[in-house]
C-alpha cells in the first residue's frame, strides 16, 4: 500500500469539489496562458478562496531600501501589547504567480494567530527576475528589516521566516544561505522557519508525482512550467542544495498534504531536517491539497488548522535561537508516513 492510501487521506470534498470543476472546464493549464493572463486568472482564484482579511490587526504599507531598488512590503501588527518576533513571509505562485494582494488572507492570519509581526514581501517574480535576482531580494530584505526592527519598540530581537508553496522555497533558500557557507552577515540568522509545501526538485520525478501527476490541484505540466520560469534567467548555485542544507539551520516546521504531488519531496527534506535539529518537525496532513492554507473561504476545517500551525509557531519564535537547548519541550513529531512513496 502506498502512503496515500486508504479512506483517511481522500481528498477533502470541498477540494475535490475545485478540481472536478476545473476538470468539466474543459480549459487547459496555467502554461497554456500568457504570464499576465495567468496571473490575472490565478490571482482572482486566490483572493476568493483567501477570503477577506481577518480583523483585529492594524496593517501599513512600507518602501524597504535595497540595493538597486525599493521593495514594497506589507506590516501586519497583531494587537498584542508585547514583544514580539518578526516574521517574514513569501508568498507562493510558482516564483511566477501571487502578490502581496493575494496572500493578503494568510499572512493577516499568520500574524493575528501567531502573535507575531508579519512583513508580506512583494518580490519581483519570474520570468522578469532571475532565480538569483529573486535570492538576493529575500536576502536583502531581511537584512533591511532588522535594521528597521531595531527601531521598534515590540521588537523581541528575533526574526522567522515563514512561507507557501514557492514562497516557502525561497523563504528556505534565504535561510540556508545565511546559516551557510554563503552567510549573510549584515542579514543574521533566523530564529526559526514555517514552510507549507515547497517544491524542491525540478524534475518533478520522484513517486508522488508519478502517483498524482493529474486530478489533484497542482499538475506536473503546470509545476514544471513554474520550474522553467523560474530557472530560465540564471541556474541556482549548485552549493545551494535546498535538501542537503548546512548543520547549523534553525528548526524547521514543515507542513504538506497527502494528496500533494510535491509530499516525496517535502519528505525527503523533513528527513535530513530531522538529522540536523532536534526540534524540527514534519507534519503530513491526510487528504490535504497543495495550497490548502490559502482556502479557508472554502475549507473552514483548513482554516482552523492553519491558525492552529501559525499560533504554534508563533509561541515558539520568542525564544532566542541560541536558547533552545535545555529547554523542556515535548519530542517532535515526524510524520514520515515510514517513508514509503519515494524514490
Amino acid at each position: 500500500m502506498l502512503p496515500v492510501d486508504g479512506p483517511a487521506h481522500q481528498i477533502w470534498p470541498e477540494f475535490q469539489d475545485i478540481i472536478d470543476k476545473d476538470r468539466a472546464s474543459g480549459r487547459g493549464g496555467l502554461e497554456d496562458l500568457p504570464v499576465a493572463d495567468a496571473r490575472q486568472k490565478m490571482g482572482a482564484a486566490l483572493v476568493r478562496w483567501g477570503g477577506p482579511r481577518v480583523p483585529g490587526l492594524r496593517v501599513d504599507d512600507l518602501s524597504l531600501p535595497l540595493a538597486k531598488q525599493h521593495m514594497s512590503v506589507r506590516l501586519y501588527h497583531p494587537d498584542a501589547p508585547r514583544r514580539r518576533p518578526l516574521v517574514i513571509f513569501v508568498h507562493g505562485g510558482g516564483f511566477v504567480l501571487g502578490d502581496v494582494e493575494t496572500h493578503d488572507s494568510l499572512a493577516a492570519r499568520l500574524a493575528r494567530a501567531g502573535s507575531v509581526t508579519v512583513a508580506s514581501l512583494e518580490y519581483r517574480r519570474a520570468p522578469e527576475a532571475s532565480s538569483g535576482e529573486m535570492l538576493d531580494q529575500c536576502l536583502e530584505s531581511v537584512a533591511s528589516l532588522r535594521r528597521w526592527a531595531a527601531n521598534q519598540d515590540w521588537w523581541s530581537g528575533v526574526i522567522g521566516m515563514a512561507g507557501d508553496s514557492a514562497g516557502a522555497t525561497l523563504a528556505w533558500l534565504t535561510t540556508i544561505t545565511m546559516h551557510g557557507t554563503m552567510r549573510n552577515s549584515s542579514a543574521g540568522t533566523i530564529g526559526g522557519v514555517l514552510l507549507f509545501y515547497p517544491p524542491l526538485l525540478p524534475s518533478c520525478g520522484t513517486r508522488s508525482w508519478e502517483m498524482m501527476s493529474e486530478g489533484h490541484f497542482l499538475t506536473r505540466s503546470t509545476m514544471r512550467w513554474f520550474w522553467e520560469q523560474f530557472l530560465s534567467g540564471s541556474p541556482m548555485p549548485a552549493e545551494l542544495d535546498p535538501l542537503d542544507p548546512p548543520p547549523h539551520v534553525p528548526r524547521v516546521d514543515l507542513i504538506i498534504g497527502s494528496r500533494d504531488p510535491l509530499l516525496d519531496e517535502g519528505l525527503m527534506l523533513g528527513w535530513r531536517l530531522r538529522d540536523l535539529h532536534p526540534r524540527s518537525q514534519t507534519l503530513i496532513i491526510p487528504g490535504a491539497i497543495h495550497g490548502f492554507a490559502g482556502m479557508p473561504a472554502i475549507s473552514p476545517r483548513s482554516a482552523a488548522l492553519t491558525d492552529d500551525l501559525f499560533a504554534a509557531f508563533g509561541r515558539r519564535l520568542p525564544l532566542a535561537p541560541d536558547s533552545w537547548d535545555g529547554i523542556n519541550v515535548p519530542s517532535p513529531r515526524h510524520d514520515a508516513l515510514e517513508g514509503r512513496g519515494m524514490r
